[in-house]
């Protein structure tokens, strides 16, 4: 039995298995057997270049293929590549193996890494706020989003942060994106507190201060702000009853009044951290924003030019006086713009 330079292979002599099958191409190696002394038992065997067996002669699988566990014949390989199981996209893999006679074979794949993973997002608590104009409050928030693959992650809310958000509850959605166009979602919740209820918060600070050590001004400024909220007093969070609101404005202007007594003589008041002149602020804010709200309602409601003017400057002129420190005079302007206001609105309903 012998092996050519061509693959081939050539059998001669005494044995029943001279003839070479059309399967035996291609052969990188030859072995051959039998029963010393019986004629008839020889075998052979060729090992091909594609890894597979093939056998002829005495039970040597009919001068078929060898089954698989012959066949099977497993070279070392080694692999090239670049992949990154971090980052999405289409890597080119290169298998090589070398055989026994030292031919060298390559097989090649693409790999498409594709990422099925949604970021991680995480929504900022409920927040709640006041308002600090008629329309409501503009809220700035953080909405953290991370991706286990590399790539930038869109987060999109709705409202947008620094969006103004109107007096009451508003809910807040937000969608974070990768690269891949997986998403994620999360919720939370903006409450813009209006009038009355800064108002409410204010007197409930008060009373806890009061608490501390006893002040007559505190206390009066406590007892006018009560009388400020009373719900006989508003129609809602934000809306004054056209009876009563000279009566809201004067004790809120009155309360303020105490407190500013306060900020001169803490009267027994720890000093550390004094809130009277935030609590002040606070209040003169409010008073602007019901006076702003019901002009914006007026030209809303088509009252003329002319006769909402008044109110406006006297809104510009309550402005004035706050930036100059002039708190009660600028609430009692405000109190103005607010009653001349409301007067051309129901001039303008009335039948």
């Amino acid at each position: 039995m012998a092996l050519r330079g061509d693959g081939s292979v050539v059998v001669w002599g005494n044995s029943g298995a001279l003839v070479v099958p059309p399967s035996a191409t291609n052969v990188i190696g030859i072995a051959a057997g039998g029963r010393t002394g019986e004629p008839g038992y020889d075998f052979c065997l060729a090992l091909r270049a594609d890894g597979s067996v093939v056998g002829w002669g005495f039970n040597a699988w009919e001068q078929g293929t060898a089954p698989a566990r012959v066949a099977d014949i497993h070279l070392p390989y080694s692999v090239t590549d670049s992949l990154d199981t971090n980052s999405p996209g289409s890597y080119t893999v290169t298998y090589t193996a070398t055989n026994i006679i030292g031919e060298v074979g390559t097989a090649t794949r693409t790999v498409v890494m594709i990422d099925t993973t949604p970021p991680a997002i995480v929504c900022p608590s409920n927040l709640t706020v006041e308002l600090t104009s008629a329309a409501g409050a503009a809220v700035i928030f953080t909405v953290q989003a991370t991706d286990l693959c590399s790539g930038e992650v869109t987060v999109r809310c709705e409202p947008a942060s620094g969006s103004v958000f109107a007096v009451g509850t508003t809910p807040v959605r937000c969608v974070a994106t990768d690269v891949s166009g997986n998403t994620e979602q999360c919720s939370f919740q903006v409450t813009v507190r209006g009038a009355l209820s800064i108002k409410t918060a204010v007197l409930g600070e008060m009373d806890a201060l009061e608490a501390v050590g006893q002040a007559r001004a505190l206390s009066n400024a406590i007892s006018r702000l009560r009388r400020s909220i009373s719900a006989n007093n508003w129609m809602d969070e934000t809306h004054l009853k056209r009876s009563e609101g000279n009566r809201v404005f004067l004790n809120e202007a009155a309360a303020v009044q105490y407190l500013k007594k306060m900020l001169r003589a803490p009267h027994g008041i720890p000093v550390g951290g004094l809130p009277f002149q935030q609590w002040i602020d606070r209040l003169v804010i409010v008073d602007r924003t019901l006076a702003a709200l019901v002009i914006a309602e007026a030209i809303e409601a088509g009252v003329e030019p002319h006769k909402i003017q008044p109110a406006s400057d006297t809104l510009s002129a309550g402005d004035l006086a706050g930036n100059r420190q002039r708190s009660v005079r600028a609430i009692l302007l405000y109190r103005d713009a607010w009653r001349i206001a409301t007067r051309a609105i129901f001039r303008l309903q009335a039948p």
